[in-house]
């Protein structure tokens, strides 16, 4: 599945973000997106490509209009609006951040960037911002945090536990967890109100990456 990935599942309790008068009818609440990836198995078969999978029947369709670039192994997070796409790459490596509009189903390219052109990233969300971390060439530990409210991408000042690429993160409404990467077993725990990382004591039951 390296370089094919998905736009993070809208959770219930996001929905309070969502401006008062905002019909809950929207594809974020729809529709799953899958965006980008590889037909080859490389950064050559980098594609645009964007699908839509239907949740009511569960058929899938395009719904015409594609990402900005090609894209391989980019990492992605969303709010109930927007899905943002960032890294990956076409076939260079790339530091550009795409956004998908729900509502018109169109994407571009923000102004704002991450702070080094990244691919193979893992990337988690908390209702305020997307965090991008990690990535190749040489594995790095930086994290990237996106405003949602601003569309602003900073530096938190904060970093993995080591360098690692091939990774993926989950999240729950207190924390962000980035597992696996560079051979490793560990998950590293970003908590959103401290914006500090550590590293609990469960691991993956094996090393592994993608």
């Amino acid at each position: 599945m390296s370089g094919i990935f998905s736009l993070r599942e809208v959770r219930t309790e996001q929905l309070a973000n969502i401006s008062e008068g905002l019909s809950l009818d929207i594809p974020a609440l729809l529709y799953g997106y899958f965006c980008g990836g590889s037909t080859s198995g490389d950064k050559a078969g980098a594609v645009a490509t964007v699908n839509r999978l239907d949740f009511g029947t569960e058929t899938t369709s395009s719904p015409g209009s594609n990402l900005p670039q090609s894209l391989a192994y980019a990492a992605a997070v969303s709010t109930p609006v927007y899905g943002y796409i960032g890294g990956g790459r076409n076939p260079a490596d790339v530091s550009t951040i795409s956004r998908l509009d729900f509502g018109t189903e169109t994407s571009s390219n923000l102004s704002s960037v991450l702070s080094l052109a990244r691919f193979e990233l893992g990337a988690v969300a908390s209702n305020s911002y997307g965090y991008f971390a990690g990535g190749g060439v040489g594995s790095v530990s930086s994290i990237g945090r996106l405003d949602f409210s601003t569309e602003t991408r900073a530096n938190p000042g904060v970093t993995l536990s080591t360098g690692k690429s091939l990774l993926c993160g989950t999240s729950s409404d207190s924390y962000g967890y980035f597992a696996g990467g560079g051979f490793s077993c560990t998950i590293d725990r970003l908590d959103f109100s401290t914006e500090t990382v550590s590293v609990p004591t469960p691991k993956l039951s094996q090393a592994r990456l993608y």
